[in-house]
């Protein structure tokens, strides 16, 4: 396989998750504000805290994955949580589908950390170092072949070609 020295970059994202999570926090703030009983936090309060969950939410709504350079990298919205591997440091990319069970965001799985936002099919990268990370992927196939064309290609044993006397 040729080298590529191109940037791939696939973003993954759901539209249901903060869809859902915003129609939750407008349907919480309505019933407590119209609620009449004087336990209930102030309004402000109320909204603050509602407001800070449709953030994390809509930051946890897509992922980016970026083959390139010298890395893969991969963060959801806003940047937030982002990690990076040396390309030089994996030895596999291998397209997979998940169970249902890991479900989405930041888990840690028994196969290793799995980072998702929507669906089960993933691309499982293996370091050098027995790490393994488990990316959400809408083309797992294209996303590990990106990986395994930028990976450098390691040389092979050396075998000693000069004549012996």
């Amino acid at each position: 396989m040729a080298r590529t020295a191109s940037r791939y970059e696939e973003r993954h994202a759901s539209i249901l998750l903060p869809a859902v999570g915003i129609v939750l926090a407008v349907v919480v703030l309505a019933a407590v504000a119209f609620a009449a009983d004087d336990d209930v936090p102030p309004l402000y309060v109320l909204a603050f805290i509602l407001a800070a969950g449709c953030a994390v939410v809509l930051t946890f709504s897509a992922l980016t994955v970026t083959v390139g350079g010298l890395t893969l990298e991969w963060h959801f919205r806003f940047g937030f949580w982002r990690k990076r591997i040396l390309l030089a440091d994996i030895v596999s990319a291998t397209p997979r589908r998940m169970s249902w069970w890991y479900g989405l965001g930041i888990r840690l799985t028994p196969e290793g950390w799995y980072y998702a936002v929507r669906g089960r099919d993933a691309v499982m990268v293996e370091t050098r170092s027995g790490k393994k990370v488990i990316l959400g992927s809408r083309t797992p196939e294209r996303l590990a072949e990106a990986i395994r064309q930028r990976m450098p290609q390691r040389p092979g044993p050396m075998i000693d070609l000069s004549p012996r006397r």
